[in-house]
C-alpha cells in the first residue's frame, strides 16, 4: 500500500519537500508515463522525489553526460554538500577562495573557478560592504598575499559608529566613533546619550601590510546606538586587484561545473562537458542548521539537543559520545557511545526526528529494564515559497512522450512547445502546501 498519493507534496520538519510518484496518461495513443526522476525507491510500488527548499540544498544537472553525478545535494555544512541518490557524491566548497569541486567518491569529476560560491561575512578587498540597522558587524576581508599600503574608506553617516581593522591579531586601524555630535538612544533601549565623536562620519585611514601573510584583514564595525547606517571599503594592498573575483552568485541563481580529465573520461567517453548547479541559497549560514532535541519520555537518558556532523549523523552538545545515526532508508538509531539505547523503525531518509523505542539494552541501562520511548524533535521551519511541477514533452498535440520532474521552482517555469510545465502544488507563506493535482494526471 502506497504511504503517498500520487503526485502528493509533503512538507518535512526541516523544511525540505518529498513528492510522491505518479503517472501522466496520455489521452492520444494511450501512452502512460510514469514521473519519477532522481526518485528513491520506497517499495516495490512506491517511488518519492527530493524536493529541497528548506535554502539548504543544491540541485546539479549533466544536459550532456548523464551519468555523471546529478540530481540534489543537501548542505551536511556550508561548505559541503552530498547527493541524495549516492551518498559518495560530494559537491565541497574551497572555503578559502570560494571554488567548488565534484567528487564522485573516487576522483574530481568537475570543478568550477575560485569566487564561484560567495564565503560568507568574507569580502573582496576593495568590494564595497554596507548596512542599515543597529549593532554593526564583523566582516573578513580577503586582501591576497600581494603587501603594501591598504586603505579603509568608511562612513559612519550621522548616527555614531567606530571601524576597527585587525590584521595579524593586531588592531591596525581604530577608527574611534565617527559622525555627527548629539543625543543618541542605546542599542537595546535605555536613556540617550549625549555623545561626542572623534570626527566626522566620512574618512580615509590605511595600514602597511608588510608581509605576505596573513592573508586576510578583519573589519569590525561597532554599532551602540540605534537608528545607525554605514558603510565601508578597505582596499587592496598597494591598490593592486583582489585576490580572485568576488563571487556574483545569488538566492536561486546557477554557476557550472566544467569536467575535469577524469571525468570525461569516466562520463563521456573522453569528451569535454560541463554540469548546472542551481542553488537554494547563494550561501547556507551556519544558522540553517537544525538541531536535533531529544525528549526521554522515562528513565535516565540525559535531554540534550544534538548538532548535525553529516548527513546520516547528529553529534550531542552536552556529551559528543551520544549520537544519533540515521540511514538511508529512513531507519535510525541513538548510541552513547557503548550501546544502542533507542531506535526508530522507519521514516524520512535523512531526517532525524520521530519517536524512538528503547531497546532491551537500553531499558537495561536507563530505566530498570523497563520499556520507554524518546522523541526527538526538530525545530520545524517552513519551506521557502514556490511551485512543484513536471515538465511534460509532447509528440503531437495531446500525445505524451516524456514526463519529466517533479520539480520545485520559486516561479512557474513558462511553457515552450513541446514542453509543458503542469504544476502539483504551491507552496505558500509559511510552509503550507496548497495540492493542485493528485493522482493519475490526464493530458491531452
Amino acid at each position: 500500500m502506497r504511504d503517498y498519493k500520487q503526485f502528493e507534496v509533503r512538507a518535512t520538519e526541516g523544511g525540505d519537500l518529498w513528492a510522491g510518484d505518479g503517472y501522466v496518461q496520455s489521452q492520444r495513443g494511450g501512452a502512460r508515463v510514469r514521473v519519477a526522476d532522481d526518485a528513491t525507491e520506497i517499495s516495490g510500488i512506491e517511488q518519492r522525489t527530493f524536493l529541497g527548499g528548506s535554502g539548504r540544498n543544491v540541485r546539479l544537472t549533466s544536459p550532456d553526460a548523464t551519468g555523471a553525478p546529478h540530481g540534489m545535494f543537501r548542505a551536511v555544512s556550508p561548505m559541503l554538500f552530498v547527493g541524495q541518490l549516492n551518498g559518495a557524491w560530494e559537491l565541497r566548497y574551497d572555503e578559502e577562495d570560494g571554488s567548488v569541486e565534484l567528487h564522485d567518491g573516487v576522483d574530481v569529476v568537475a570543478t568550477a573557478a575560485a569566487g564561484t560560491v560567495p564565503l560568507g561575512g568574507r569580502i573582496m578587498c576593495g568590494s564595497l560592504a554596507t548596512a542599515g540597522g543597529d549593532g554593526g558587524g564583523v566582516y573578513e576581508v580577503e586582501l591576497g598575499s600581494d603587501t603594501g599600503t591598504v586603505e579603509l574608506v568608511f562612513n559612519a553617516f550621522s548616527v555614531p559608529d567606530r571601524f576597527v581593522v585587525t590584521w595579524d591579531g593586531v588592531d591596525v586601524i581604530d577608527t574611534g566613533l565617527r559622525g555627527d555630535d548629539g543625543d543618541y538612544t542605546p542599542v537595546g533601549g535605555g536613556a540617550p546619550e549625549t555623545v561626542v565623536c572623534d570626527g566626522v562620519g566620512a574618512g580615509t585611514l590605511s595600514f602597511n601590510k608588510a608581509a605576505a601573510t596573513p592573508t586576510k584583514a578583519t573589519v569590525t564595525v561597532l554599532s551602540p546606538y540605534e537608528g545607525t547606517g554605514w558603510e565601508f571599503a578597505l582596499g587592496c594592498p598597494g591598490g593592486g586587484s583582489p585576490p580572485f573575483p568576488p563571487s556574483t552568485l545569488l538566492d536561486d541563481g546557477e554557476f557550472t561545473l566544467v569536467a575535469t580529465p577524469y571525468g570525461e573520461t569516466t562520463y563521456f567517453g573522453g569528451e569535454p562537458f560541463g554540469l548546472v548547479a542551481r542553488v537554494e541559497k547563494a550561501y547556507v549560514a551556519a544558522t540553517l542548521f537544525q538541531k536535533a532535541t531529544v525528549n526521554p519520555m522515562a528513565g535516565t537518558v540525559p535531554g540534550q539537543t544534538f548538532t548535525a556532523a553529516s548527513r546520516s549523523e547528529y553529534l550531542g552538545d552536552t556529551d559528543a559520545a551520544w549520537t544519533i545515526t540515521v540511514a538511508s532508508d529512513g531507519v535510525a538509531s541513538i548510541s552513547d557511545g557503548t550501546i544502542t539505547v533507542a531506535a526508530r523503525a522507519s521514516g524520512l531518509p535523512d531526517e532525524a526526528g520521530g519517536v524512538y523505542t528503547a531497546t532491551e539494552d537500553g531499558a537495561a541501562a536507563y530505566n530498570d529494564g523497563e520499556p520507554f520511548d524518546i522523541v526527538v524533535s526538530l525545530l520545524a521551519t517552513p519551506p521557502r515559497t514556490g511551485h512543484v511541477y513536471t515538465l511534460i514533452t509532447e509528440g503531437s498535440p495531446g500525445e505524451v512522450t516524456a514526463a519529466k520532474g517533479p520539480f520545485l521552482a520559486r516561479t512557474m517555469p513558462a511553457p515552450s512547445a513541446p514542453h509543458y510545465p503542469l504544476e502539483l502544488a504551491e507552496i505558500l507563506d509559511g510552509g503550507t502546501v496548497l495540492p493542485i493535482r493528485e493522482g493519475v494526471i490526464p493530458w491531452g
